[in-house]
């Protein structure tokens, strides 16, 4: 999987991929915390609860939230959401697309670049398929 908001590593990989600004675009909730469930919820989903840290996009919410979301199982490349693990999800608007979920350094890379382009984000159309 290329990673999210770089277009010309997806065309590298022979698929389509969106810049940092659409990718935020296109997200429905972007939160960072702590896994608390998880649970099969359908074929090829997951329930996942959060005891939200920090709401990104957007910015306020509740302090829990239960997500249904693709199986990172089902998805190409995609690491387990495992309990007990620290995460931030950027969820996009369209049911049937994966979450993306970073942990450790890369949780903390992406949560500041998705802060820095935020503003510049909320002015970006999300672009087909994602929209």
């Amino acid at each position: 999987m290329a990673s999210p908001g770089t277009r010309s590593t997806a065309a590298a990989e022979g698929g389509q991929g969106q810049t940092l600004l659409e990718w935020i675009a296109c997200a429905r909730t972007v939160v960072v915390g702590d896994v608390t469930e998880v649970a099969p919820s359908g074929k090829g989903r997951l329930e996942v609860g959060l005891d939200v840290e920090e709401w990104i996009k957007p910015p306020r919410g509740d302090h829990k939230i239960t997500m249904d979301v693709v199986d990172p199982g089902v998805a190409q490349d995609r690491p387990p959401i495992e309990e007990r693990t620290r995460v931030l999800v950027v969820l996009p608007r369209k049911a049937d697309q994966a979450a993306d979920t970073f942990e450790g350094g890369q949780l903390t890379q992406y949560r500041s670049a998705i802060i820095a382009a935020l503003d510049d984000a909320g002015r970006t159309t999300c672009p087909q398929p994602w929209n």
